[in-house]
């Protein structure tokens, strides 16, 4: 299950930290005010992790 926090209309938070064993999916983070996302698994005894900077001029 995912988090959300909406600030006016906008979303400027999305977490869900369940990895595939334990929520069916990859783990994901996004904050907008940092300008981060965040991507994480571990399925097999294999862990990953990809993270991604957005780009502020949109």
């Amino acid at each position: 299950m995912s988090e959300c926090t909406v600030e006016g209309d906008q979303v400027v938070r999305v977490h869900d930290g369940n990895t595939t064993p334990n929520g069916g999916d990859p783990a994901f983070d996004l904050d907008v005010a940092t300008g981060r996302v965040t991507v994480k698994d571990d399925v097999g005894g294999a862990t990953w992790t990809v993270g991604v900077v957005l780009d502020p001029s949109g």
